[in-house]
């Protein structure tokens, strides 16, 4: 009788095991889809990231802003690429880490030759500004247009 009862219970056993393995099991075709999208989803942040820095620098947001909206998405990119890391199982934030600190480098030579480009083009605006008003004065104007003082030919490129 105790060799039924246990005989019984193995079969249990094996066929809750054969049942509930295959519905345990993730699909292959799931996890890459779910990869796909955190990984959609990680551009889209860094793009973020990236975006809320060039506002800072072109004045759209001010300091406070750009720290509060930063930290979230850097948190959210966290989240994200954490929830990657256990999808594809291997440590995507070293892979991150690396990516962001080229991207800085890149940022960082951009930066710097967009405001050099910005303060050549200031240098150009206020070489052909009015000395009454400086309002901004074309090569053939001999006057202002908006206060009527004399424009040296030497000012106007």
């Amino acid at each position: 009788m105790l060799f039924v009862s246990v005989g019984s219970f193995v079969v249990f056993v094996i066929v809750v095991y054969l049942v509930a393995a295959p519905a345990a099991r993730r699909e292959p075709a799931e996890e890459a889809a779910e990869a796909s999208a955190l990984l959609a989803r990680k551009e889209r942040l860094l793009s973020d990231i990236r975006e809320l820095d060039m506002d800072l620098v072109t004045g759209k947001l001010d300091e406070e802003d750009h720290r509060r909206l930063r930290a979230a998405t850097l948190v959210d990119a966290a989240d994200t690429l954490k929830a990657l890391e256990d999808v594809e199982g291997t440590d995507s934030l070293e892979g991150a880490s690396a990516e962001s600190q080229a991207v800085d480098t890149i940022d960082v030579d951009d930066d710097v030759r967009l405001e050099a480009r910005i303060a050549a083009r200031k240098r150009e605006i206020e070489a052909s500004a009015c000395p009454s008003c400086g309002a901004v004065c074309e090569a053939a104007d001999a006057f202002c247009r908006r206060c009527g003082a004399e424009i040296s030919t030497q000012m106007v490129r």
